[in-house]
C-alpha cells in the first residue's frame, strides 16, 4: 500500500514538474494574424497582414551617385557607391539634404560590379559580386581600413581583397537575368560576412556565410527564403534584426519595392527560421529603384535608389529615411536565449569544401573531427564567434565533430 502511494506521489510530482518545463512552439508575435499567446518558443510560423509603409524623402542624390547601390555608416556618417562600370569611388552623403560631401578613390580596385557595402569597427567591405549573367569567376570583396578612409589628408586608399565562390555552384553558363547566382546584398555580423543572393530565376534569396579575412574562400550556403522579388541590399543592427531590400516586377514593368524584416530567429546562420515580415514601401516610380539600405541600432535607417529612365521620363536617384520601430520594438524574443545554451552550431551539416562552426563561449577550445571508424582526420582550435574549417581533403562520408564534450554528426 505504501509502495503504491509513494509511486503515485512520485508520478504526480514528476508529471507536474515536466508540465512546468514543457514548451509550446508556435507564433509568438502579437502583431501576427496567427499569434498564439500560449506559445513559449517561436517556430517561425507567424503570418502577417499586408503592411504598407512610406519612407520619408530626404532629397535627390547628386549625379555622382546616379547608380547608388549600397549604404554604410562609418563613424556616424553615411557612405555610398555606384555599381558596374562606374569609377572606383565611395562617396560621403549629408543625411540632412542628400548632398555629397566627400569622395574617396580606392586606388587598387576596378568597379566591375560593386553592388553593396558594409562595415565593422575596423573595416569597410565593398562587394564586387554583381553577377547578372550568373557566370562570373572573379567574385570578390574589397576590404579597406576605416582609419584610412577617415584620414582627410588623403582621398585615396588601398584595399585588401577577399576572393570567393559559392559552395553550391558547379556550372558557369551565361544566363542573363535568368540565374540564381547574382548577388547585391550583404552585411557583417558575428565575425563573418553574410551574403543574400538575387535569384532572377525563382525570386528566392539564398543566405551564404563567408570569411571576412583577405584570401580565397568559399561562401557556404546556410538557408533560403522565398523572397517573391529581387533582393538588392541587406543590413542588420545590434539587436540582430535583418532587413532585406528589394523590388518586384508586377507585370508590364510596373515595379513595387519592399523590405523583408527578419527577426527573433534561432541563429543568424538560420535566420529564416524566425519571423519574416514583408513591408511594402511603394511604387518604384515614386521611391525609385531601391538599391541600398542601412539599419541603425535605434531601428531607423536609410534607403537609396538609383536613376530610372523610362521613355521620355527620368526619375533621379533619391535618399529616404525610415523606421521599423513599430514593427519590432515590442517583440519579446523567445528563441535567441536558447541559442546561447547551445554552445556549438555547425552549418551546413551536409558540407562540401568547408563548414562553419559558431561557438558561444568566453574562450577558445580544441576540437577534433573523426571519421566513422573513430580515426582523427582533423583537429584544431575554435574561437568564440565563427570558425571556417577547410574540408577539401576529406572524402565523402560520415564524420563526428567533438569539442567541449559536445559531439555533432556531420555528412560530406
Amino acid at each position: 500500500m505504501n509502495i503504491k502511494l509513494n509511486l503515485l506521489a512520485f508520478l504526480f510530482i514528476a508529471g507536474n514538474a515536466f508540465t512546468g518545463f514543457a514548451q509550446l512552439a508556435d507564433c509568438t508575435d502579437p502583431q501576427a494574424t496567427n499569434y498564439n499567446p500560449a506559445a513559449t518558443v517561436n517556430n517561425g510560423s507567424c503570418v502577417y497582414p499586408v503592411t504598407n509603409y512610406s519612407p520619408v524623402l530626404i532629397g535627390n542624390l547628386g549625379s555622382a551617385l546616379n547608380e547608388s547601390s549600397g549604404l554604410a555608416i562609418i563613424n556616424g556618417e553615411l557612405w555610398s557607391h555606384n555599381d558596374s562600370g562606374n569609377p572606383n569611388e565611395i562617396h560621403r552623403i549629408n543625411t540632412a539634404d542628400a548632398t555629397i560631401t566627400r569622395t574617396v578613390v580606392i586606388e587598387n580596385a576596378t568597379n566591375v560590379d560593386w553592388e553593396s557595402v558594409t562595415q565593422n569597427n575596423e573595416y569597410l567591405f565593398v562587394g564586387d559580386f554583381g553577377n547578372n549573367n550568373g557566370n562570373r569567376t572573379n567574385l570578390n570583396i574589397l576590404k579597406i581600413a576605416i582609419t584610412d578612409i577617415l584620414n582627410t589628408v588623403n582621398d585615396t586608399v588601398q584595399a585588401e581583397v577577399i576572393q570567393f565562390s559559392y559552395s553550391d555552384q558547379s556550372t558557369f553558363v551565361s544566363a542573363p537575368n535568368n540565374n540564381n547566382y547574382d548577388c547585391e546584398a550583404f552585411f557583417y555580423a558575428n565575425d563573418s560576412l553574410h551574403l543574400f543572393s538575387k535569384n532572377w530565376a525563382n525570386l528566392k534569396t539564398k543566405h551564404y556565410v563567408l570569411s571576412a579575412e583577405a584570401g580565397t574562400h568559399q561562401a557556404a550556403l546556410t538557408d533560403s527564403l522565398n523572397a517573391d522579388g529581387l533582393i538588392t541590399d541587406a543590413a542588420t543592427n545590434a539587436d540582430g534584426t535583418v532587413t532585406l531590400l528589394g523590388y518586384k516586377n508586377n507585370g508590364n514593368n510596373l515595379y513595387t519595392c519592399f523590405i523583408w524584416l527578419v527577426y527573433d530567429y534561432p541563429s543568424l546562420y538560420h535566420c529564416f527560421g524566425g519571423n519574416k515580415r514583408r513591408i511594402e514601401i511603394g511604387s518604384a516610380l515614386t521611391i525609385g529603384q531601391t538599391e541600398g539600405i542601412t539599419l541603425m541600432n535605434d531601428n531607423t535607417g536609410y534607403i537609396s535608389s538609383e536613376l530610372i529612365t523610362a521613355g521620355i521620363f527620368t526619375f533621379p536617384p533619391k535618399l529616404h529615411s525610415f523606421t521599423i520601430d513599430s514593427y519590432v520594438s515590442d517583440i519579446v524574443t523567445t528563441v535567441k536565449p536558447q541559442t546561447i545554451q547551445a554552445k556549438i552550431n555547425i552549418y551546413p551539416n551536409n558540407f562540401t569544401d568547408n563548414f562553419i562552426v559558431t561557438y558561444t563561449a568566453q574562450s577558445q577550445t580544441d576540437y577534433r573531427l573523426t571519421d566513422a571508424s573513430g580515426k582523427v582526420v582533423l583537429q584544431g582550435t575554435i574561437a568564440p564567434g565563427t570558425t571556417v574549417v577547410d574540408t577539401r581533403q576529406l572524402s565523402a562520408g560520415i564524420y563526428f565533430f567533438t569539442a567541449n564534450s559536445i559531439s555533432i554528426k556531420l555528412l560530406k
